[in-house]
């Protein structure tokens, strides 16, 4: 049965490759990262809110959710393209954004759903699942390669 997802050609991938690998992973990352920079840079240099949506949300509440979009949304893609080699610092940096966007995501939905249609609080809400699933999806492999780097370790050897 043929894969359903890219295979990267090239041994170590490039970036582009990792592009192609991640698709929506960084789709939801950039969503987050433009986010972010519009919550925290909003108020400070307009003294208005992003959306009217924030309207009833306290200005340091829409800039705490802000810095976490910007953050995490960073941090994913920084964790998708890490090239040291160590992978786990690369898995952590992606784990780490995918936290951070799942709470600002979050953040937005619920200050959306306050007074407006389903249609303006159903896009982040299920921006935020979709960060969710990817974090339950990252954690699993790396408990998955966590456990086949101790099956396959050799004696005497750290795992």
């Amino acid at each position: 049965m043929p894969q359903h997802v890219y295979l990267p050609i090239r041994n170590p991938p490039n970036w582009w490759d990792r592009v192609l690998v991640h698709p929506l992973a960084h789709a939801i990352a950039v969503i987050a990262t433009v986010f972010g920079v519009l919550m925290t840079l909003a108020y400070p240099i307009t003294g208005q809110v992003p959306s009217p949506a924030f309207n009833n949300v306290p200005w340091w509440l829409n800039f705490g959710a802000g810095a976490f979009l910007l953050l995490g949304g960073v941090l994913v893609v920084v964790g998708i393209h890490w090239v040291g080699t160590n992978v786990s610092t690369g898995w952590k940096a992606e784990l780490g954004g995918w936290t951070l966007t799942t709470g600002g995501l979050a953040a937005v939905a619920i200050a959306f759903a306050a007074g407006t249609s389903p249609a303006a609080w159903l896009i982040p809400g299920i921006l935020t699942l979709g960060s969710l699933i990817r974090w339950w999806a990252l954690t699993l492999i790396i408990k998955t390669a966590r456990a086949k780097a101790a099956t396959n370790a050799t004696p005497g050897r750290d795992a």
